[in-house]
């Protein structure tokens, strides 16, 4: 994310704080403008764009995919 504060510590204009130190600031104190936050590291996992619905009915095939499997290992 590029904030006042990333901007700044790119610029070398800044110190860096710890990373303890900006995550409570951006998702404890709501502070965005003088933090970074994470941003994009689960972005190349998204394929595909679905409805909640698609995703709903997906997890139940799955969980019934899985139930399968597991009771043909029974056998």
């Amino acid at each position: 994310m590029r904030t006042l504060y990333s901007t700044e510590v790119a610029e070398g204009k800044r110190e860096r704080l710890p990373r303890s130190a900006t995550l409570d600031m951006l998702y404890v104190q709501d502070d965005v403008e003088n933090t970074s936050g994470a941003a994009g590291e689960s972005a190349g996992l998204i394929h595909e764009l679905k409805s909640v619905k698609q995703i709903v009915n997906d997890t139940i095939a799955g969980f019934w995919h899985e139930i399968d499997r597991l009771a043909a290992l029974r056998r």
